[in-house]
């Protein structure tokens, strides 16, 4: 959790960098919202994986 900590400030701090320089700020959701995904659908396999019984409701 500290590394993920440490990237929010360190990106956090470029952005008010390149504001503070009147430079646009970067955006990179699309990679983001992939990793998301691919996290969500992970833990998703997991839990069917621990929980087969819950298959069967579906």
């Amino acid at each position: 959790m500290k590394n993920i900590a440490a990237q929010m400030v360190n990106f956090d701090r470029e952005q008010m960098r390149r504001i503070a320089n009147n430079m646009p700020e970067q955006y990179d959701e699309k990679p983001q919202v992939q990793q998301v995904a691919q996290i969500i659908n992970g833990v998703f396999s997991q839990l069917l994986a621990t929980f087969p019984a819950s298959l069967a409701n579906r």
